[in-house]
């Protein structure tokens, strides 16, 4: 399905155990508020752990995301002088206001 973007209805969503249940459109706030009431009647760690699980992979990429936008960030400072051309810049521009962040001391 995911290769050939075939459509397929719900009943074949049901059989192919994509979904654990259809509902009408009139039925579907009842039937999910009582999956929520059954999820609430669980133990909080059990679905933060296994909400963590699911969610691992995405975490994951975000990670492998930031470490490449550093060594990108890093790499840029480096080949192309850029801390340099920005001390310079902030050098020339006198007593021009700036702002900067807070150390943290201040916070």
């Amino acid at each position: 399905v995911v290769f050939t973007a075939d459509w397929f209805t719900a009943k074949d969503a049901m059989e192919w155990n994509l979904v654990s249940s259809i509902h009408e459109p009139n039925e579907l706030l009842p039937a999910a508020m009582a999956l929520a009431e059954r999820l609430a009647e669980k133990p909080t760690n059990q679905l933060v752990l296994s909400k963590r699980v699911l969610n691992a992979h995405l975490r994951d990429h975000l990670d492998n995301a930031l470490r490449r936008e550093n060594e990108t960030i890093l790499a840029s400072i480096h080949d192309f002088g850029g801390l340099d051309k920005f001390a310079n810049k902030r050098k020339s521009q006198g007593s021009k206001k700036v702002a900067t962040a807070p150390t943290s001391s201040k916070l």
